[in-house]
This record gives C-alpha cells, structure tokens and sequence, in this order.
C-alpha cells in the first residue's frame, strides 16, 4: 500500500482527491535535506529521509515511496550498495546523485538501474522537475479517463503491458526501468523509423537535448543489454551515426 498522502476537498459539488506522492531521500547531508524538505513540501511532495545507507537500504525495501533520491556518497557505505540491494526487493523510481563531473558514477547508477541522476550541487527546482519527470514516465497515477486498459504491445517475441508497465520476452518478465520502458514504448510508435537523441530526451527524459548529456546513450546501452538479440541473432537497436537510433523490426507488429 502506498504511504502517499491524500487530501480530499470539495469542488463544485464534487469530492476531489489529490494525492501528494511520497519520496525518500538518502542522504547523509542534513543541511541539504532541510533545504530539499522545505521546498519539495511546498511542490505538494511528502518527503522522507535517511541519512546512513543501512537506514536507507532498510526504508526503501520495507517502506512504500513513489521515489528515492539516492547519494552515491554516504557515510557508511556507497549509495551503489543501496541501490542494488533495493532493486532485490523492490522496483520503485531511483534518482541517483553524483558528484559533478563523475561520468563513472552516472554509467555505474544507471546500469544498477537508476532512472536518473543529477550531479551536485543543483537547483531544488530542476531536482523537482526531475522527480516529476520520472514519476510521469513511470505510470504514477496515469490519467486513464475512458476507463478503458490500455493495450498490451506484442511485436515478435516481446510484449508491452501499457497497464501494468511491464515488458515480457517470450513469456518472461524484464525488469526495465521507467526509462528503459518508455524508451521501448516510443521504438514501438515509430517501427523502423530512426529517432534522433534530441527526440527521445525530450519525449522519454522530459528536458532538453544537451549535447554534453550522454544518459539516453547510458539507457539505450541497459536496454539492448536486457533485451538481448532478436530471435534470428541481429540487433533489436542500431546505432544510427551522428543521427540517433532504430528499432529493427520484426515482421509484423499487433496490438492485443
């Protein structure tokens, strides 16, 4: 069950829930947590914290948040750690922070399964943004207004389920990140079409294309890695040089 607070009020006659979603931050600078809990409280977040990794490893299996934002760097051990043990137990969104110019970090957190990272020191607001952009992609209460499931993708040997926002090969359930799932949804909009970096940023990020950015490429990398080989043994992703990416399709696809 999730922890995320609802506030209920009355508009126009009719009852209206809004539900503030519920994040953990594990970091060991308390100084930094005051400032983050005071502006993310008044972004409508209810904010959590731990401040060792053994407090952060045990809150984000036992607990039931809608995010963790993660230093790599704590106390008593590294926020890899945490990571990886949390991602034995549970799927739940991953921001990881890292120190500013450490391109080893990043890689390492997104191939842990991260879905994000933010190098210190940052704005609280782009860390908002960035929080709001995860939680969109990973389907946190998704607008379904006709009532209706949203379909399940079936191209070759793979399966998307837009509902339950779980992707299966041949039967067995991968373990994507919101990242990687959206990235998979998008190559399925567009079969055999090349999509541009800029364009998949923008649509599966949700911020603008730098050129200094390399995470999309860091996320393509873990997705062709949990996909692996198409059935005939090509590549289910091409590089496109200087361009972008493709899906190589194959045969015919079908909603179902």
């Amino acid at each position: 069950m999730s922890t995320s607070t609802v506030h209920v009020r009355e508009v126009a006659g009719r009852t209206i829930q809004h539900i503030k979603p519920h994040l953990l931050i594990v970091d060991d600078d308390r100084e930094l947590c005051e400032v983050l809990k005071r502006y993310l409280e008044a972004e409508d977040f209810r904010v959590s914290f731990a401040h060792t990794g053994d407090a952060g490893t045990k809150a984000g299996m036992e607990g039931s948040f809608e995010l963790i934002v993660l230093d790599v760097m704590l106390p008593d051990k590294k926020g890899f750690t945490v990571l990886k043990d949390i991602r034995q137990r549970a799927r739940t969104p991953v921001l990881m922070l890292t120190a500013r110019g450490e391109e080893f970090d990043r890689i390492l957190g997104l191939e842990l399964g991260a879905d994000d990272y933010m190098a210190k020191p940052f704005n609280p607001r782009e860390l908002a943004a960035r929080i709001t952009a995860i939680l969109r992609r990973s389907g946190w209460q998704s607008d379904n207004k006709n009532g209706l499931r949203p379909p399940k993708l079936k191209f070759g040997d793979l399966e998307l389920d837009l509902g339950a926002r779980v992707v299966s090969k041949s039967g067995e359930s991968l373990n994507l990140t919101s990242a990687e799932f959206e990235l998979l949804h998008m190559f399925f909009e567009f079969p055999g079409q090349v999509l541009t970096r800029d364009k998949l940023v923008e649509r599966v990020l949700d911020r603008k294309f730098s050129p200094f950015d390399r995470s999309i490429d860091f996320h393509i990398t873990n997705l062709r890695r949990k996909l692996g080989q198409q059935p005939d043994g090509g590549d289910r992703i091409r590089s496109i040089r200087g361009i972008g990416y493709l899906y190589a399709w194959p045969g015919n696809s079908k909603s179902v």
